[in-house]
This record gives C-alpha cells, structure tokens and sequence, in this order.
C-alpha cells in the first residue's frame, strides 16, 4: 500500500530570502519508493516585494491617490447629472490629467519597492475608489438642485491648485533644464504652449459636439 506524503524543500541563498517548494511524493509502506507527483510554487510571502520593504511614501501616494479619484469620480458624477456636455469635459479633464499622473506615480510605486504586478493591483485598487465617489456624485446630483454646484467649486479647487503647485513649477523646471543644456528654451515654451492649446481645444470640442448632440437627440424626441 502506498501512501501520499508532502515534503517542504527550503532554499536559502545565505539570507531571509528564500523560496519554498512543496514536493507531493507517494511512498510505499517499507519507505523505499518515492514518486514525484507535483510542486508548488513558490509562496507569495517570498516575493520580492513584501509589504515590509515598502517605503512610506508609497503608502502615502496610494492614500492621496485614493482620495483624488474619489473626488474625481464625485465630479463626473455629478456633470452627468447636471448635462452629458458637462459630464464629457469634466471626464476629458480627469483623463488628461490622471494619465500623466498615474503613470508618474507608477514609476515612484516601483522605487518605492514593489513589484510591477503588485504596483499595477495596488494602483488599480487605488482607482476603484471613484466609483465611490461616483455614488456619493449621483446621489448629491439627484438629491438637491445646488449639491452639484458645490461639488464642481470643489473640484474647481483642486484643479487649480494643481496646476498651480505641481504643473506650473514642472514647466519652469523644464526651461530651467533647457537653457543649462544650452538649448533653445524658446523651442521648449512653443510645446508647453502648443500643449495647453491642444488641450484647450478638445475641451471646446468635446463642449460642442455634446451640446449638438443633445439638440439633435431632442429634436428627434419631438
């Protein structure tokens, strides 16, 4: 008769990291006949990026980040209840300026000490936090005429204050590195216009076409 026995095989390079395998082997009754059946793979405890090893800062960006896309989602939410035009420029604005955002702080999450997999879980559990705020957007938006308006003069804030501590002194930066490279900082300030420009514009066109197209959805309506 044979029987099913799990050995633990530890492998260690000299310090706390190692890796364990479980071995599955079927042995008989006088223990001479060993059969390998299967391993498993390492633990996520042995991972690279154990919690432990995590900088503050990146606990830190993952808070602050909760509560950006929680204000974020509440705004949407509440331009959609207000009118599709508003909800789609208020959605190309978080869009413009989350890309940028999330992938910078992608690359700090990574020094930070966590892997790439558990860097893309943590940020993605990070983001969900707007469908939070998408709720508490709808439900304001609903519920009182004027809760909107209150949530967008918020939302006016942070964007403001956005682009007034973080993108303004980055551009700075920029011609600050241009001109100690000795290139030319007038190229540099023609796409940081050319830039904004381009952003100013799929505002207006994103307002526009949304009001078109609500005024072609009433009239067939009628």
């Amino acid at each position: 008769m044979k029987r099913a026995e799990v050995e633990s095989e530890s492998d260690s390079d000299g310090d706390d990291k190692h890796c364990h395998t479980d071995t599955l082997e079927l042995r008989s009754a006088s223990g001479q006949e060993e059969e390998p059946v299967g391993k498993k793979s390492c633990c996520p405890s042995c991972s690279p990026s154990r919690f432990t090893e995590i900088k503050p800062v990146a606990w830190m960006i993952l808070l602050g980040d909760s509560v950006h896309n929680f204000m974020d989602g509440m705004a949407i939410a509440a331009g959609f209840t207000q009118s599709p035009s508003i909800g789609l420029t208020l959605s190309l604005c978080v869009l413009l300026e989350e890309l940028p955002h999330e992938l910078g702080d992608f690359a700090v999450l990574i020094s930070s000490g966590f892997s790439i997999g558990t860097a893309l879980c943590v940020n993605f559990i990070s983001a969900c936090s707007a469908y939070l705020g998408m709720i508490v957007g709808l439900a304001i938006g609903e519920g009182s005429g004027d809760g909107s308006f209150y949530v967008f003069a918020a939302m006016a804030g942070v964007f403001l204050y956005i682009s007034l501590s973080d993108m303004l002194p980055e551009l700075r930066r920029s011609l600050e590195r241009a001109e100690k490279r000795n290139e030319s900082s007038f190229a540099v300030f023609l796409l940081e216009f050319a830039g904004l420009m381009v952003g100013s514009v799929c505002v207006v066109f994103v307002m526009l076409w949304s009001n078109s197209f609500m005024q072609r959805s009433s009239s067939r309506s009628l």
